[in-house]
């Protein structure tokens, strides 16, 4: 692979996601506003009466710490229904639905090698591999590791390590304390 300072970076396996771009065009001067996808408030909400979801949703996730937005399928099937509680609390005066924070859930099979993520994970986060090793053998690559940021768990990325993941999902669901969540991992 080569970057761009034209260095080299040698690999057996190059896993790469483009993600997508909202089309958002068809909205210039509706008066929403839109910046990388529909700028929502904490549930869903861009305007009075105005929801977004899926793609081009863009919420402050309390989670994340940061405006967000999941390209998704399960995300858009998430956030359509919690638009939908959302639309309902001015429509027939339902009880309001809270904030709309989950924790993101992404897999994708690449031959044979299972690549899963609960959470976010970021250049700017810790990284900590706390089962197997990312240097394993190349015909059965396996391993866990927990991603954190300021101290706390924000997620768990893993490779052909299915029920490990889903056992180290719940410090990302509680944000737990990352140093003492490695330790823990590990044992």
């Amino acid at each position: 692979v080569r970057l761009a300072d034209g260095s080299v970076v040698s690999s057996s396996l190059v896993v790469v996601g483009i993600g997508v771009q909202p089309d958002v065009a068809w909205l210039d001067g509706s008066g929403l506003t839109v910046d990388d996808g529909v700028v929502c408030d904490d549930r869903l909400l861009a305007a009075p009466g105005i929801v977004a979801a899926g793609d081009v949703a863009r919420w402050p996730s309390a989670r994340a710490g940061a405006l967000t937005r999941i390209e998704h399928w399960e995300h858009a099937i998430a956030s359509g229904e919690a638009a939908a509680r959302r639309l309902l609390v001015d429509l027939v005066g339902a009880d309001d639905p809270g904030p709309f924070d989950p924790v993101p859930w992404f897999w994708s099979d690449q031959y044979d090698r299972k690549l899963q993520l609960v959470g976010t994970a970021g250049a700017d986060h810790d990284l900590e591999v706390v089962d197997g090793s990312l240097a394993g053998p190349a015909d059965q690559p396996r391993f866990a590791a927990l991603y954190g940021l300021a101290g706390r768990v924000t997620g768990v990325l893993a490779m052909n390590h299915p029920a490990r993941l889903v056992r180290l999902r719940q410090l990302v669901v509680d944000g737990a304390d990352f140093a003492s969540a490695v330790e823990e991992a590990r044992r």
